[in-house]
Order: structure tokens, then sequence, then C-alpha cells
């Protein structure tokens, strides 16, 4: 067989190995525990380059608080310091092209907030004081933006404005546009024209004219207490938009056609509480909540929970950590906040370990899988509403499966990481980490 032609073979099989074991990959922040930095929000103009608004991070003698915006160069393998500030809850970081990042937060004592930007890729930085705090930004096109600011007043509560800017953040200025009550909290333009603000008590306004004026769009509101994000796929020709209700049953995903003049209910996350998500394609979603990825390949008919296997700890929340932000570069590279770790995919997330069953109802009912690490016998804390328990090597490949009427069961021979994969009676999955020593 020739040298082309071995080739070609070799590369096929490379990339069929890769798109079959598809997985996240976790990524540590660079001062680990260190300084138990907390990640708000990320942005990544390419699969590479990206940058992270941190807070809540203390120096060595654990006596000083400060917030940092880190940077990186090699798609998250490695990070460093790019400006570090004093006393400031990050709330948003943007990156309007390759040279220009924009960060806002407010300072500890909620009286004044900061802009912090940089012209020059992450070099320097200059910051600017506001008298209110602020809440989000967002970009219109090269020149005009907008943010959000919010202030208490005596009687109302508290009071949300809307800044703009027309010189690319140089100077900022006050709209007709205030809003009383925490109502509106969100902001984001889907072109150079066309934006929209939203938050709490489903109001969703809208603007055509590069936000000079705001209507109030119509939306079906059976339940709705909120909107929660709306997103714009680049390779798309609809937008997305995510709402959360009074009761469980009702966080939807809605679309529209014409720029969001008017919207169609297209599914619902039925018990899941998105904490972020956006679509890549008319097809391809991601979406989030405080501790579970989701993936759709159908425009939100049906959903697939994703798995981490690279390392024991993905969507791990029992540090205290949330999900904070997601951010799909394209339809494959997508990148997780949450805590002290990011997560990542540059092959679509494929899930090992779960099913591809329409996600019908988060699985109330936890077990209990001990001891942790083991000799090799499992005990089951809690059988009740369990089908069935299957065990996984760390490379996703099926050992066998199981029902557990005798609440016990026994790993493979070979010690170490195991995944215990349970079906739930509802039809529901969830993964579990054993450890066999």
């Amino acid at each position: 067989m020739s040298t082309f032609f071995k080739a070609i073979i070799s590369a096929s099989l490379l990339f069929f190995y890769l798109n079959s074991f598809a997985q996240w990959e976790t990524i540590y922040h660079p001062d680990g525990n260190d300084t138990i930095p907390e990640i708000i929000s990320i942005n990544f103009s390419d699969g590479n380059n990206g940058f992270a608004a941190c807070q809540r991070g203390y120096d060595t003698s654990n006596t000083k608080f400060y917030s940092s915006i880190i940077q990186t160069k090699d798609g998250g393998k490695t990070w460093s310091s790019a400006y570090q500030i004093d006393s400031v809850y990050f709330r948003k970081i943007v990156q309007p092209s390759p040279s220009t990042i924009l960060a806002i937060g407010t300072y500890s004592n909620h009286t004044k907030g900061t802009l912090i930007k940089s012209v020059d890729g992450g070099i320097s930085w200059d910051t600017s004081s506001f008298i209110n705090g602020l809440l989000n930004i967002a970009v219109a096109n090269d020149s005009v933006y907008f943010m959000i600011a919010y202030k208490y007043l005596p009687v109302q509560g508290v009071e949300n404005r809307l800044l703009k800017s027309t010189d690319s953040g140089k100077t900022w200025h006050n709209t007709n546009y205030n809003f009383s009550g925490k109502h509106i909290r969100e902001i984001k333009f889907i072109d150079d024209s066309t934006g929209f603000m939203y938050g709490r008590d489903n109001k969703l306004y809208r603007s055509s004219d590069q936000g000079n004026s705001w209507k109030l769009t119509k939306i079906d509101t059976a339940n709705i207490s909120l909107v929660n994000h709306i997103s714009k796929p680049t390779n798309g020709n609809n937008i997305y938009m995510n709402t959360g209700g009074r009761i469980l049953d009702s966080n939807f995903i809605y679309s529209s056609s014409d720029k969001g003049i008017t919207w169609k209910r297209k599914s619902n996350l039925t018990y899941f509480n998105p904490h972020s998500f956006e679509f890549t394609t008319d097809s391809i979603a991601y979406v989030v909540s405080i501790n579970n990825v989701l993936k759709t390949k159908d425009g939100g008919l049906s959903w697939e929970e994703q798995s981490c296997l690279i390392d024991s700890i993905c969507w791990d929340n029992t540090a205290g950590w949330l999900i904070t932000e997601l951010m799909a570069v394209d339809k494959d590279t997508v990148y997780i906040a949450t805590g002290t770790h990011f997560y990542r995919t540059y092959n679509g997330g494929k899930s090992l370990l779960t099913s591809s069953n329409r996600i019908t109802k988060n699985q109330t009912d936890q077990v209990l899988l001990y001891p942790n690490p083991s000799n090799g016998i499992i005990h089951i804390g809690n059988t009740k509403m369990i089908k069935e328990i299957a065990i996984y090597t760390i490379q996703g490949q099926l050992i066998k499966s199981m029902n557990v009427e005798k609440g016990s069961f026994e790993l493979p021979e070979p010690s170490g990481i195991y995944y215990i994969r349970i079906q739930w009676l509802s039809g529901m999955y969830s993964t579990q980490k054993i450890i066999k020593q």
C-alpha cells in the first residue's frame, strides 16, 4: 500500500476516533484554590483568544478583596492576569473587536459603577467611574454602545437607566428610558440596528433604529414571569428567546423570523431553569442551568444532556459554584464558565454517558453510592425510583448494566475510575463517578 493511501487511512481513523469520543474538557483557573476566584463572564473572539472577568479573589494574606480580568491565547489551557481592581463585582465582559475589550461592574458598596476598557488587546486598560451601579453592557456597532445602570430610590426602590455612547465608550449620556423595580436587566443587539431589552415581568423592548427608540413587543405571556435570554446564530435566519415561568413547567423557547417583531413558541424546557443559552445554527443550541448542560440538534424539539468524562468534577456543584455563562464560538466550539473552572468542547460536546431521550423532568430523588473510594463493593443508599444501573469505563465503554434489587453491586476487577449511570423510572439519567482503589 502506498504512503499516500496509508496517510489517508490514518487520518480517517483519527477523525473517526476523535468524533467517537467527543466530549467536554475541563480547564482550570491558573490560581486554583489559592485565590478562590469566581468566574462571572467570559468572551472569546475565536477558538483560542479569550478574556474572563473574575471576582471574589483574595491576596496571599487573605485580607484584601479584588477582582481581575484574565486572558488566554491558547484556548484556555493557560491564563494570565490582564488587569486587577479592588472591591468590584464584575457583571459582564464583551469584546467588540479583537483589540477592544470592555468590562463593567459595581463597587462592593453598590453606590457606583466602573467601566474598564482596553483598545490594544488587553495590554493597557482605562477605568471610568459612574455615579450608579452597572448591570449590563451591549455593543450595537464599533461606535454605539449601551449600558444598563441602576440606583436606589427612597420610595420606588431600584430604578434602572439606559445609558448610551456614540463614540466607542469615551463619553456616555442618559437616555429617556428609565425602569423602576429592577424589571429590565439585560440588553442585546443582534445587528447594527436591532436590539432588545428584557428582564422580569415578561417585558421585552425592541429597537429597530440603533437604540434611538424602544417599543414594547407583545409575546404570549401565559405563565411567563421573565425573559431570560435572546440568541442570534451567526449562521442562521431566526432569532431565539428563552423565558422563565411562574411554575416549573413553563420555561419556553421562542423563535422569530422577522427580527423579533413576532414570536412563536417553539418548545418547552420542562422542569429545567436555564441560566444561559446560545443557538449556533437554526438547529443546534446549547443551554445551561446551575449545574447541567443540554444540547439540541433539531431546533429545540428534543434535548440531550451533556457529559464530561475527562475530569471527575465536570458540572460539579459540591463546592457551591454554579454555571455562570456559556459562549459558543461556532457550532462545535463552546466554552462554559463555572466557579474556578472553565469547560470547553471543540467537537460539539457529544455525550457518551447520556440518553438521547427528550429531557422531561429533573430527578429530585438523589441516590447515594458508597463508599467512594471503594475496594470493589458499592452500596446504594436509596433504590427508590431507580430502574437500572450501568457501569462505564472512563473512556465511555459500557462494561455491564444491572437492576438494583439487592441494593449493592461489584465494580470490575481493575482499579481506576468508573462512571455509574443511573436510569430513573421517570426516564431520566444521572451519572456519578466512583474510584476503585
